[in-house]
């Protein structure tokens, strides 16, 4: 879908890409295939048209709850699974990170991955985003990556 919309998008010299993913445990874990897959070539994807949109003011991130979610889908696998959460996380904490991302304060924050639950609404959006951002799913690229944030992480580089 992003594919199609990129001459609409780029065309308009700003606009977002935002990929739900999970987190980066879950896309391996047991009985997990398909989704689990799909959200690793999600992520994949995601640092790829990074990288093809560098410079064109549309920027593409990708943002997970940072565990499991109080949805149908979330707490319907929980059960099918056996398993004990404590909490689910609501939903509603994928917000401030999105409108974040979405807004005009996010310009030339591409290739990047965040994590709500480690969002910090206390804290200016700018320093809430660095806390929620952890690194790519994946390692470094062994060659020079034109995306410059992307596996750093709160000051260091993973």
């Amino acid at each position: 879908m992003a594919k199609a919309a990129l001459p609409y998008l780029t065309a308009h010299k700003r606009a977002r890409i935002i990929n739900v993913s999970k987190t980066r445990d879950a896309m391996f874990a047991p009985r997990s295939a398909p989704y689990g897959a799909s959200k690793a070539a999600l992520e994949s994807m995601t640092l790829a048209f990074a990288q093809d949109l560098l410079d064109t003011g549309v920027t593409v991130n990708s943002l997970a709850p940072g565990g499991s979610s109080d949805t149908k889908l979330g707490s319907a696998a929980m059960k099918r699974d056996n398993l004990k959460v404590k909490t689910l996380l609501p939903p509603e904490i994928m917000v401030p990170p999105a409108l974040w991302l979405a807004s005009s304060l996010s310009d030339g924050v591409t290739g990047c991955r965040f994590v709500a639950k480690d969002w910090d609404a206390s804290l200016p959006p700018e320093k809430a985003a660095e806390g929620a951002r952890e690194a790519a799913a994946f390692l470094p690229p062994t060659g020079k990556g034109k995306l410059e944030r992307t596996w750093k992480v709160r000051g260091g580089t993973t």
